[in-house]
């Protein structure tokens, strides 16, 4: 049965759909076809059986199922080994939670990862941790503090962020996952599932060897943590609780201080096949350009991240009007600020209002914001936009800044590295794009000087006057909107491109999260 259903299994799933077509458009009620029937049907034809022992087989079909991603990576061996680790999770399942629903680079993280694990057969899930205003507010300061920037951490805070997790985990049950990731500030879950296991335990329900294994992944720039919001909060002893650590870099698991479990480093990385990063059209393009009031004639430099203090904001607007005001740019110049607010961030919606105060009333610069417009925010300030204008604006813009005070990891930095060169095959658009980002945290993994695939800048300071860092930027603007550097543009746009599929695909990710799946719950296995 297996061999026909590998066999003749795509057979059936054509002429299913060719049944469900004809159901739609028949206009004969006979004909009608229940079509939850069919698509369970045609599900459980094509689908791997779980229990099955015919690795190569599964193998087979997943890498025909991938074949778009092995076009891309040029690597077979190492996807055929991600096959081989998704293979070995069969039976087991993983969950990972965190408070951010939208908004932010650990929200599309975990929406592609959660695409990609649909993909290859693992059983994944995601939950949310949703709070009050108070409970947003901790996150916020905490996670502020582990940044970098002094936070004074009251009780009232660490009440509403346990109070919160207390709440999640009253209607969770950890002893029905094999592994849980908990992601950044709501440590304290790690207290509420233990208790709750343990009790478990004590009447005999289950055994401590049957408890799931736990991973904190902190995604923050804990470079320089403000290690009394790290003391105060009792986060090392929650950390201490978990079996093992993932950050970004060493660095960030370096500086903070007292950690005993085992750690290790994984980069964030997109897919570049979604729909945040697939490439767009000439009429894509074009109703971009129209919604947005730009025409084909104008020149784009855009900052695209998350409305936040640490993203550099300021430094962009000013960039920009000093090199308005000091004619050293064309009429035709244009800065495309896009943004949106996670949905865990009460700063979210002050930010957004800081940032059009400083455009004020500039034509030559759009505010443009993706997702739900914060309650504080007016509308008719800002153009409401989607993914799609987002992704073309990544592919045309001429120039693409991420001047952060602080970074983990710039997941929309990875995404612009990797629309820096494109084949255009006779459009007007260039073909290489310059990326201009901050010397700080991640950042320096994905924008590397040998070769040169992007420039690097000065952080500079949250608040600071920052004059370096911004002269810096203009320099940079000015050589990358130089028609007479486009062979060096070029270059650097196509080994930008190479950067992000050699390191930062979601291949390279799923691979390392599931070689430390393994790792925790089949030590033996190789």
């Amino acid at each position: 049965m297996t061999y026909i259903v590998r066999k003749f299994g795509w057979l059936f799933l054509i002429i299913s759909l060719s049944l469900f077509f004809f159901s739609q458009v028949s206009n004969f009620p006979k004909y009608k076809i229940n079509t939850d029937y069919l698509s369970f049907i045609t599900f459980r034809l094509v689908r791997d059986v779980p229990n099955s022992n015919d690795i190569d087989g599964y193998i087979a079909a997943k890498l025909n199922l991938l074949s778009d991603y092995l076009e891309l990576t040029k690597d077979k061996e190492s996807m055929v080994q991600l096959l081989k680790d998704a293979w070995n999770l069969r039976g087991k399942k993983i969950v990972e939670i965190n408070s951010t629903e939208s908004g932010g680079g650990v929200a599309a993280l975990l929406s592609a990862r959660k695409r990609f694990y649909q993909k290859i057969g693992v059983d994944w899930s995601w939950k949310i941790v949703k709070g009050d205003g108070e409970f947003s507010a901790a996150v916020k300061r905490i996670f502020n503090g582990l940044q970098g920037e002094n936070q004074d951490i009251t009780l009232s805070d660490l009440e509403a962020l346990r109070k919160t997790c207390s709440e999640f985990a009253a209607d969770f049950k950890p002893e029905e996952y094999d592994v849980i990731v908990v992601h950044d500030n709501i440590l304290p879950l790690i207290e509420y599932f233990q208790d709750r296991l343990q009790k478990l335990t004590d009447e005999g329900v289950i055994t401590k060897e049957e408890w799931p294994k736990f991973i904190w992944r902190s995604h923050m720039d804990t470079t320089n943590p403000d290690l009394g919001v790290w003391e105060q909060c009792g986060l090392k002893e929650y950390v201490n609780r978990y079996d093992s650590m993932v950050a970004t870099k060493p660095e960030y698991i370096e500086s903070l201080k007292g950690i005993e479990i085992p750690t290790s480093t994984i980069f964030p990385a997109i897919d570049p096949l979604d729909s945040f990063n697939r490439e767009v059209t000439s009429k894509e393009i074009e109703h971009t350009l129209n919604k947005i009031g730009l025409s084909q004639d104008d020149r784009i430099i855009a900052h695209i991240s998350r409305f936040d203090k640490w993203k550099g904001y300021p430094d962009t607007i000013k960039m920009f009007q000093e090199l308005k005001s000091e004619g050293k740019i064309e009429e035709n110049v244009k800065l495309v600020l896009i943004g949106e607010s996670a949905s865990d961030d009460d700063e979210g919606g002050q930010q957004l209002n800081d940032i059009l105060d400083l455009v004020g009333d500039d034509p030559d610069i759009k505010v443009l914001l993706k997702g739900t417009v914060p309650e504080e925010v007016n509308p008719d300030n800002i153009i409401k936009i989607e993914v799609l204008e987002q992704n073309v604006i990544q592919w045309i813009a001429n120039v693409i800044v991420h001047p952060a005070y602080a970074a983990g990891f710039e997941m929309s930095l990875t995404s612009s590295l990797l629309k820096s060169f494109r084949d255009l095959n006779g459009d007007e658009i260039p073909e290489g794009r310059v990326v201009i980002a901050s010397k700080v945290g991640g950042i320096p993994d994905q924008i590397r000087l040998n070769p040169v695939n992007g420039l690097l800048i000065p952080a500079g300071k949250m608040g600071a006057d920052n004059s370096e860092k911004i002269a810096k930027m203009k320099e940079a603007v000015i050589d990358a909107l130089n028609p007479d550097r486009s062979d060096v543009i070029n270059l650097m746009g196509r080994g930008s491109k190479d950067r992000v599929v050699e390191n930062f695909l979601i291949t390279n990710i799923v691979s390392s999260w599931l070689k430390l799946f393994n790792l925790q719950l089949n030590p033996s296995t190789p």
